[in-house]
Order: C-alpha cells, then sequence, then structure tokens
C-alpha cells in the first residue's frame, strides 16, 4: 500500500511539473526577441551614397524596417529584409531621404511584434533634381565661382580695353594736332621765305630794269650806245633772265616743303 501511494504520488509530481513546463515552453517559443539595429550611420547622403544597416532578429525571419521622418513632409518608408539562419539581417539600398532626421526602427514582421529602440538618421542631400537630372551644390559653386570670376576678368578686359582705345585715340589725336602745328609753321616759314625771297628779287630786278631803262633811253636820245655799254646791256638781259629762272626755281622749292 505504501508503495503504490509512493508511487500514485511520484507520478502526480510528474504530471503536474509538466503541465507547469509545458506553458512556460511554448511561450518561450511565442516570444519572438524584438530586433537590434547595430550598425546604422549618422549622417547619410542619398545624392552620394547607399545606405547601408545591419542588425539581429530571429533567425530565418522577415524584418520591417520602418524610417519616419521627425518634422513630417514625408511619406514614411517601410522596406523589409530578411534575417539569415544566423539571426543577421543587412540592409544595403540606394534610399532617396528627403533631408531632416529621421527616426528608424525594426520590428518582425508582425503587426503585433515589438518595435527595436528607435535610432536617428540624418540625411543630407548635396543637391537638387531638375527635370530628373541631379545638380551637385558643390560642382554647381564651383561652376558659380568660376562663371564670376570669369565675368570679373571680362568686365576687367573690357575697362584696360576701352582704357586703351581712349588713350591710342588721344595719341592719335595729339598726334594730329602736332602734325596741323607742324604744317601750320611750316606754311607760315614758307611764306616768310618767301616774302624774304620775292623781296629780294624784285629789288635785284628793280636795280637791273632800272639800269636797262637807263640804257634804253641812252639809245633811243643818241641813237646809238657805246660798245662797252652794248655789253652792259646784254649783260644787265641775261642776269636778268637768270635772275627771273632763280625765282621760278626757288618757288617750286618753297612749294616743296
Amino acid at each position: 500500500m505504501n508503495t503504490m501511494n509512493k508511487t500514485f504520488i511520484v507520478s502526480a509530481a510528474v504530471l503536474g511539473l509538466l503541465f507547469c513546463i509545458l506553458p512556460l515552453s511554448v511561450r518561450a517559443q511565442t516570444n519572438i526577441p524584438v530586433p537590434v539595429i547595430s550598425v546604422i550611420p549618422a549622417q547619410y547622403y542619398p545624392m552620394d551614397e547607399v545606405l547601408y544597416m545591419e542588425g539581429k532578429a530571429k533567425p530565418d525571419s522577415k524584418v520591417d524596417i520602418f524610417f519616419e521622418k521627425y518634422s513630417g513632409g514625408a511619406a514614411p518608408i517601410k522596406i523589409t529584409v530578411e534575417a539569415n539562419d544566423a539571426g543577421e539581417w543587412f540592409l544595403n539600398e540606394d534610399l532617396d531621404l528627403p533631408s531632416g532626421e529621421w527616426m528608424v526602427r525594426a520590428r518582425h514582421a508582425d503587426p503585433q511584434g515589438d518595435w527595436s529602440n528607435p535610432r536617428i538618421l540624418r540625411s543630407i542631400n548635396s543637391g537638387f533634381t531638375v527635370f530628373g537630372i541631379t545638380v551637385k551644390y558643390l560642382p554647381l559653386a564651383i561652376s558659380v565661382f568660376i562663371f564670376i570670376i570669369a565675368g570679373f576678368g571680362l568686365i576687367l578686359y573690357s575697362f584696360l580695353r576701352i582704357q586703351s582705345v581712349k588713350r591710342l585715340g588721344k595719341e592719335h589725336a595729339s598726334h594730329e594736332m602736332l602734325e596741323a602745328a607742324k604744317k601750320i609753321a611750316r606754311e607760315k616759314e614758307k611764306e616768310a621765305i618767301e616774302l624774304v625771297v620775292e623781296k629780294g628779287f624784285v629789288n635785284v630786278k628793280r636795280d637791273i630794269e632800272l639800269e636797262l631803262d637807263h640804257l634804253n633811253s641812252k639809245l633811243k636820245a643818241a641813237g646809238d650806245l657805246l660798245p662797252e655799254e652794248f655789253d652792259h646791256r646784254d649783260k644787265l638781259l641775261r642776269e636778268l633772265s637768270k635772275l627771273e629762272q632763280e625765282i621760278d626755281k626757288k618757288v617750286r622749292d618753297l612749294d616743296g616743303i
């Protein structure tokens, strides 16, 4: 009897222990651990790089990763990845996140699952998109800087060119004024020389003509001249002719000044 009681007590104890352990085992199996985000960059440049993240989760499970912008203005983004048999999951995505701070959380692909602790990701856009064309700020700034320098250089060149043209114009005007002054001086000099030459030749010519008139008057009055007077008259005529030729030559020389 005692043996039967002992057997019953042991059996009851084993059954009771099984009933206690079985719910705990079931609960342990249904209690899915919360995914962990172990690697995430503090800053992300969507136009320059690919977003890389990694973490831990239940082996061979699907993990939803949610991106939500703090200040709003952008729709939340969900990306689903799969954990491997070691419980490691990886995200390597070219994700277009508008600039600002984003809260990133992860959970198993189960609406009833718990979220991981939120991580902060700051998205920094290094440019903008126009008609599907991506324009980077740095190349744009360099291009604008080069354009400004080129414009300044063009303005400086134009200014120096205008000053050079003005200077050449002044030099040309000064040269023309100098030439005009020289021409006037030559004209004045020519007139003065002509006046002196003309006066000198006129005086000499008048003296010759007076002597010729005297000889001619004597010839008319006496009807004849002495031989030396004839020679003197011929000499005066030759000198008069020579004088006229010299006057003509002097005038041509003065015209060439």
